[in-house]
């Protein structure tokens, strides 16, 4: 639990093997990662057998128990941590019968694709979804639906896929059940706070980093939040900020930070953005006050891949009012 105290200070009551410690402390650090979807999350019908697995714990049974989860499974989606365990699974001698992507395009790096993929010719299978698993104590097999453009079922397009195993690759969701508590804003996008620069929330003396702030695709993005938000709190004093709101492209899904705080020291700033679509040779730039302070050209940019531009703030100066995150076909 997390309380805020009339000085200023966070109580945090905290549950240890030792029993219960206090904790006062100015700032926090959220570093609280995500969760996987589960299948009821995803609507799946049928029994409820032994067998259905998210990816994550299909890689925590191989990797760190040493027990094969499966002899043959069906994997569905196509994030990263689904291609890595098909790949896995394949190289501890389970058979892969594919994988089952509700897009229809691939849901995780192309690089993975490739490697885990192609490279170990396991099938991936677009516009298609599990509707409805089987078994009574052990899952025996899947049914397998096709769907139209708006994720609608279509009919008589089912077949069925006998397997030992299900396993969900299908998204992640940032945990902030901490946050939401404290009631620290959350963006209805991302899933996770809403922060400036220095990852503080909109709540003073609040910090986020990781997955807990949005779904990253490397662990290089989020080993450098951690340093920043680290950093930042620790430097960390209670003043005014003024916050300016980073606008972005309708051809953006998202970015991150939300906001800039044009007071802070914090004047290098690495902006995560995603795509709402598919789009070849692209022009990304950012303007503060209509003045272009960094841009950059991409090959192609895709929903499944975050991408990232460096700002250099004191270039815009401390009276900055506008700053847009713009994206154009060229």
């Amino acid at each position: 639990d997390v309380k805020k105290n009339q000085d200023g200070f966070y109580h945090i009551t905290m549950i240890t093997q030792k029993g219960i410690k206090h904790i006062l402390s100015k700032t926090i650090i959220l570093a609280t990662g995500c969760r996987a979807r589960t299948a009821k999350q995803i609507f799946i019908h049928g029994t409820r057998p032994s067998g259905v697995f998210t990816a994550g714990t299909a890689q925590y049974y191989t990797n760190i128990l040493g027990h094969m989860p499966t002899k043959k499974c069906v994997i569905l989606g196509s994030g990263d941590i689904g291609m890595i365990m098909a790949r896995r699974l394949t190289l501890e001698g389970a058979k892969v019968e594919g994988l089952y992507e509700v897009k229809s395009e691939l849901g995780g790096l192309m690089r993975n694709y490739s490697q885990c993929l192609i490279d170990y010719n396991i099938p991936l299978y677009t516009n298609k979804t599990v509707t409805k698993v089987f078994g009574e104590k052990r899952l025996t097999a899947v049914e397998i639906s096709s769907v139209n453009d708006d994720m609608s079922v279509i009919e008589g397009s089912q077949k069925i896929v006998d397997c030992d195993a299900l396993i969900l690759s299908v998204g992640l969701i940032p945990e902030n059940e901490l946050a939401e508590k404290m009631e620290v804003p959350i963006d209805e996008f991302t899933k996770g706070p809403i922060a400036d620069q220095c990852n503080q929330t909109l709540k003073d003396g609040i910090f986020i980093c990781g997955n807990a702030h949005h779904v990253n695709d490397l662990v290089d993005y989020v080993s450098k939040a951690g340093i920043t938000a680290g950093r930042c709190a620790a430097n960390y004093v209670n003043k005014e900020r003024k916050l300016v709101k980073l606008q972005k492209s309708d051809l953006l899904s998202y970015c991150v930070p939300q906001y800039i705080d044009k007071l802070s020291e914090q004047k290098n700033v690495d902006v995560y953005f995603r795509s709402k679509a598919r789009i070849k040779d692209v022009r990304v730039s950012v303007t503060a006050d209509n003045r272009v302070i960094a841009t950059k050209k991409l090959v192609e940019i895709r929903p499944a891949e975050i991408e990232t531009i460096q700002l250099d703030l004191s270039k815009a100066g401390n009276d900055i009012s506008n700053i847009f995150l713009s994206c154009e076909k060229v």
